[in-house]
């Protein structure tokens, strides 16, 4: 219907329009439409053929306009005040030349008169339904103001020719020639088969089903783009298996080569394990000697332990026995700073000092006994002359401890023991005495206490010796051990 409608349009030299349904297309946007094809006819004075189908009708006001032109040329409230003076200018000079008066109101006229003349709408509706039967009742100029072309189905042979040039047309298709006439009778076949189904349908259940030449050309459509879906699928396969196949190919003649390589290579390849063998015999070897350094290892760490934990612990005894003596130690020489000049003044005052002071001047005369001044001897000229002596204090501060011979101790033994060598008796005598008593009693105490854990130090010497000398030894088996795992 439409190609009809375009042919006989382009035979008689006329425009053509149709509608475009665009996203929201509405009332407005048809009224737009409407107008600009009335412009072309009644302004340009131009035949325009207007194409409208029943598949456009977006509203029911679309037919009520359609109606109103074909009745009576025109559109009731179409126009704007504007588009009366585009006609008004557009139709003057028309209306000089026939003598009519120049208004709105002709100029109007005029324009409808050729939109009347000029302006052929042609309306595709299918009779499929109850549709067009309400539309010619509510809508008489439908009826009364066109002519009505019953288009019948098509014949065998139109389907037939129709399939055939739609097969042939496809480019993309190639559909082998001998194939097409079979294929065009299938399609012709499937239409008047589904047609005379339809007729079934209504016996059986009172429904209408249509096939019209829409139907039978979305079929030949469908038919082409599944079958050119399907072609492109076979051929991207046989492109795919091609491309296996010759890849298999490639593969087969570079397994055929890594086979030659390998016979080739066995000779190389028998030798390299012979020799493989042998090397694991050696690293097995090596791997026996290794576990038995680590074993030896292991035990020696074992026992440097043991000595290293027994040194500790003989080191902690001496220390501890030893700090025993230390607070008395520290407390005498604290009380050696609180002793001053005059402090010695006093006691060198003394012509016959009391017997507490004299008792432990002679102490400290024993304990100074290699002095050239003292030379063992303990009379109370002598003690003055060692208190007389300027770093007097000094030398007592600075009284090697750790070496009192064992006479010295035994001499001096009877005066930490007498009871008149006593803080709180020498105290009212002498602070300078209180001082030099708690001194030389230190001194008898720490050396005492020194030459008992004697034996302990001289043990503890040579348990340090003994781990020094396992510890060598065991670096060296650790550095054996090494350079095997190494390897």
């Amino acid at each position: 219907r439409r190609t009809l409608t375009r042919f006989a349009a382009f035979i008689n030299d006329y425009q053509s329009r149709s509608v475009e349904l665009k996203g929201e297309y509405g009332l407005s946007e048809w009224r737009e439409d409407i107008k600009s094809v009335m412009f072309v006819a009644g302004l340009e004075n131009t035949p325009v053929v207007l194409e409208f189908a029943d598949t456009q009708v977006v509203e029911e006001s679309f037919l009520e306009n359609i109606n109103n032109i074909l009745n009576s040329g025109e559109v009731p409230n179409l126009f704007e005040s504007e588009d009366f003076d585009k006609i008004l200018n557009s139709l003057k000079s028309r209306l000089v030349v026939d003598g009519i008066p120049v208004n709105r109101s002709n100029a109007f006229r005029l324009f409808v008169e050729r939109v009347r003349r000029n302006l052929h709408i042609v309306l595709m509706f299918s009779p499929v339904g109850d549709g067009l039967r309400a539309r010619c009742r509510q809508y008489p100029s439908l009826v009364n103001c066109c002519t009505i072309d019953w288009f019948d189905s098509w014949p065998d042979k139109a389907l037939y020719t129709v399939a055939e040039r739609l097969l042939l047309g496809d480019k993309e298709l190639s559909l082998p020639q001998d194939s097409v006439g079979p294929v065009s009778r299938v399609c012709v076949i499937m239409h008047r088969s589904v047609k005379a189904a339809t007729k079934n349908f209504y016996d059986e259940m009172h429904r209408r089903a249509y096939t019209t030449p829409s139907s039978y050309l979305t079929l030949i459509n469908q038919y082409c783009k599944m079958l050119k879906e399907h072609k492109k699928t076979v051929v991207e396969n046989l492109r795919r298996y091609q491309t296996g196949l010759k890849k298999l190919a490639d593969t087969e003649i570079l397994v055929g080569e890594l086979r030659a390589k390998i016979v080739k290579m066995q000779p190389v390849l028998q030798q390299e394990s012979e020799e493989t063998a042998k090397l694991l015999v050696v690293l097995q070897g090596q791997k026996n000697e290794a576990k038995t350094q680590e074993t030896n290892c292991t035990r020696d760490a074992r026992a440097c332990k043991r000595v290293q934990v027994e040194v500790a612990k003989q080191k902690d005894e001496c220390k501890t026995e030893l700090e025993k003596a230390l607070p008395a130690y520290h407390k005498a020489l604290a009380a050696l700073d609180t002793i001053n000049n005059k402090d010695i003044g006093v006691m060198r005052g003394f012509p016959n000092p009391p017997l507490g002071v004299k008792k432990v001047m002679e102490a400290v005369c024993i304990l100074f006994r290699d002095l050239p001044d003292v030379k063992g001897k303990t009379d109370w000229a002598v003690a003055k002359k060692l208190l007389a002596k300027n770093n007097f204090v000094k030398m007592c501060k600075s009284y090697d401890k750790d070496n009192i011979p064992q006479k010295v101790l035994r001499r001096l033994k009877p005066y930490t023991e007498d009871k008149d060598l006593k803080a709180e008796v020498l105290e009212n005598v002498s602070t300078a005495a209180v001082s030099l008593c708690l001194w030389a009693k230190a001194m008898y105490t720490y050396a005492t206490v020194a030459k008992e854990i004697e034996p302990k130090r001289e043990r503890l010497a040579a348990a340090e010796a003994e781990l020094a000398e396992a510890k060598k030894k065991l670096d060296i088996k650790m550095n054996a051990l090494r350079e095997v795992q190494d390897k």
